[in-house]
Order: C-alpha cells, then sequence, then structure tokens
C-alpha cells in the first residue's frame, strides 16, 4: 500500500468521525498531516470544548485522543480489525493552554497477530515540546 493510501485511510478516519453520534467525535477537529504502515501524525487547535476550567485541555480529552489515535495506527493497515483497549497511560508532562495547536503523533511500536502496543505524543507545535505522552496496548480481534 502507498503512502497515499494510507493518507486517504486516516483522512477517512477523521471524515467518520465528524458525523459519528460515538465518542470518536471528539477527534473531528484534527486535521491529517502524514500517514505511513505505522505512524500517523495529525495537527489540533485546541478549542472550547476540549479545555477545562483553567482553560487549558482536559486530560481526559488527552487520553482520548492517545485511545483514538493509537488504534487509528493500528487500523490504518488494519482497517476491518476489531480493537479493544488492554491497557492506556498518559504521563501529562506541560499544560496545553486554549488555542494552542498542537500535534498529535502516534506509532505502532509492535504489531502481532492478536496484540498491538503503541505509544502517541502530543507536542506543541510552535517548538515541540512535549505536552502528554500516552501508551496503548491493544487486542486485536477477526483481522
Amino acid at each position: 500500500m502507498s503512502e497515499n493510501q494510507y493518507f486517504q485511510r486516516l483522512c477517512k478516519f477523521i471524515e467518520e468521525s465528524k458525523i459519528t453520534d460515538n465518542f470518536n467525535r471528539v477527534a473531528s477537529a484534527a486535521k491529517p498531516l502524514s500517514a505511513s504502515e505505522d505512524f500517523i501524525q495529525c495537527e489540533l487547535i485546541v478549542a472550547q470544548e476540549h479545555v477545562n476550567g483553567k482553560r487549558t485541555m482536559h486530560g481526559g480529552q488527552s487520553a482520548s485522543l492517545i485511545d483514538i489515535f493509537t488504534q487509528w495506527a493500528v487500523k490504518i493497515s488494519n482497517p476491518n480489525a476489531t480493537l479493544f483497549s488492554v491497557d492506556i497511560s498518559c504521563s501529562y508532562m506541560n499544560p496545553t493552554p486554549f488555542g494552542e495547536t498542537i500535534y498529535i503523533n502516534a506509532k505502532v511500536l509492535k504489531k502481532g497477530r492478536t496484540m498491538a502496543f503503541t505509544e502517541c505524543e502530543i507536542r506543541r507545535k510552535s517548538d515541540n515540546r512535549l505536552l502528554v505522552k500516552g501508551q496503548q496496548t491493544l487486542s486485536i480481534l477477526n483481522e
């Protein structure tokens, strides 16, 4: 599969998140930047619906983005796979203020027949500073 086909698949994931009534809609404002067999990168501007009372990105929003984007990184090469979270963790390094443009970089570290190990970094676009680092282990069913 070519890089362009992976990118088109990422665009499709984002378009589907815009019309869904499930929780994946929290990723609908993402703009796709690049995609390959085991990596995706998107950009997002932190909007009002993403922030907490201190006007920084809510930790649950960050965790949700990590969950969704790491799953998409696996599904980019296995679109029919059914995935379930086995373990997810997030480390919050720096606050992400309202209006900030961020990069979301999700990568598959290792993928087997029934499990995938992934990581995701959320970075500030202006200086590439690490804001949130996450990891997720996924169970893969019926590829």
